[in-house]
C-alpha cells in the first residue's frame, strides 16, 4: 500500500499502544516513520515490531532539552515531516492534598508544555511542511475516493 509514500511522519509516544498503531499504519502506508518513546522495554517491543521499517529513538516530550535533541534527530533523519501524532500524556492519580509542585510540573511538562514545543517555533527541525492546495492524507484526513 502506498498510501502515505513520500511522506515523513513523526509519532511521539509510539512505542505501544495507539502511538504504535498509528506508526504501523504509516509504516504499511509507506510513510518514513521516527517513533519516541521513554520506557525501554516498548522501545525494544517497538523496534522489534517495526523492524528496520521506522526509527525508533528513545526521548521523553516532558524534558525541553530531549525535545530540542529531538528535533535536530529527526531533522538529521527525517529532514522536514508532513505528519506529527503526538500521543503522550500521564495522570498521578492523588488526593489533592498531596500534589506536589514536581508532579504537578511533571504532568504539565508532558501533557502541555512539551506537546506544544514542536508547534512553538522553539524546536524549527520539527516544523511541518507549508500547507498546500490539496494536503496529503492522514490517519485523520483520509483521501478522497478515486
Amino acid at each position: 500500500m502506498t498510501r502515505y509514500a513520500n511522506s515523513k511522519a513523526v509519532v511521539i509516544g509510539g512505542t505501544h499502544g495507539m502511538g504504535l498503531a498509528v506508526a504501523e499504519a504509516l509504516v504499511e502506508g509507506g510513510a518514513e516513520v521516527l517513533v519516541t518513546g521513554r520506557d525501554e522495554r516498548n522501545i525494544d517491543a517497538a523496534r522489534a515490531r517495526l523492524f528496520s521499517r521506522a526509527h525508533v529513538l528513545r526521548s521523553d516530550i516532558g524534558d525541553m532539552a530531549a525535545i530540542v535533541t529531538l528535533g535536530a534527530e529527526v531533522g538529521q533523519k527525517l529532514g522536514q515531516i508532513d505528519f506529527l501524532h503526538v500521543n503522550a500524556g500521564i495522570a498521578y492519580l492523588e488526593p489533592v492534598p498531596q500534589v506536589t509542585e514536581d508532579s504537578y510540573d511533571r504532568i504539565f511538562n508532558i501533557n502541555t508544555k512539551g506537546p506544544s514545543s514542536p508547534f512553538s517555533g522553539s524546536c524549527p527541525s520539527l516544523g511541518m511542511a507549508a500547507p498546500s492546495s490539496s494536503p496529503r492524507p492522514s490517519p485523520t484526513n483520509p483521501a478522497p475516493a478515486a
